[in-house]
């Protein structure tokens, strides 16, 4: 039939000391669910959907026509190409994806984040303890990381709400840059190239008001470093 299903040991005993690898060639259509206890994923070429986990391990997906699932306990995550939603979380490790057309989710708890979108919709990006670096965006934004810069660059279409907790925050904004801003920094400066319509008080560590008439809102908070927009 159309249902593969290969590794099931219903008897506990003999699954002790035993390791399997699988190299497994479908049709480039298939819908995959992957799934390993300790062990790493190298996935290409798939045009269906792709849900994938690990409690230890690495995962690679390369040209994937469809939405991306991905999650690992322990271990990186790298989607190159993804020709729909990209979702990814770890417990502890780095996340990148590439030429994610569609919107993306991820967030980690110990590792880097860096994704490139090719396409449009919303981004929510989260780490505990790294960097994060997002490129090519059209459409709304949350990003946020306790210990680590943060850099967004894409064309700001709906609200954008970025924190870093313990860093830098830059913000390189293309097409219309029309947006209401409220940026705030505890210990560091702001900084800006455009001219900011501000009614009441002004302050150093603060900036609100009006780019260009206003439009969607840049938000933008940091404990600790400057902000560059």
């Amino acid at each position: 039939g159309n249902h593969v299903r290969i590794g099931r040991i219903d008897d506990e005993e003999l699954r002790n000391h035993v390791s399997i690898s699988y190299t497994l060639v479908v049709p480039a259509d298939t819908t995959l669910i992957s799934k390993t206890g300790s062990g790493s994923h190298f996935i290409e070429g798939v045009r269906g959907g792709i849900t994938t986990s690990a409690g230890s391990g690495s995962i690679r997906i390369r040209d994937a026509g469809g939405d991306v699932r991905a999650s690992t306990g322990s271990g990186s995550i790298l989607a190159d190409i993804v020709g729909g939603s990209f979702v990814a979380s770890a417990g502890s490790g780095s996340i990148e994806g590439v030429a994610v057309k569609g919107g993306v989710t991820v967030k980690t708890g110990s590792g880097s984040i860096q994704v490139s979108q090719s396409g449009g919709g919303p981004v929510d990006a989260s780490s505990g303890s790294g960097s994060i670096q997002l490129t090519g965006l059209r459409g709304g934004l949350r990003a946020s990381t306790s210990s680590g810069t943060l850099r967004v660059q894409g064309e700001q279409t709906s609200d954008w709400r970025l924190s870093s907790s313990s860093g830098s925050v830059t913000i390189e904004l293309a097409g219309k840059r029309a947006f209401a801003l409220d940026a705030h920094s505890n210990s560091g400066r702001i900084d800006t190239q455009y001219p900011v319509t501000v009614v009441g008080m002004v302050d150093r560590r603060e900036l609100r008001g009006a780019v260009n008439g206003g439009g969607p809102l840049l938000h933008v908070r940091t404990s600790s470093g400057g902000i560059r927009i």
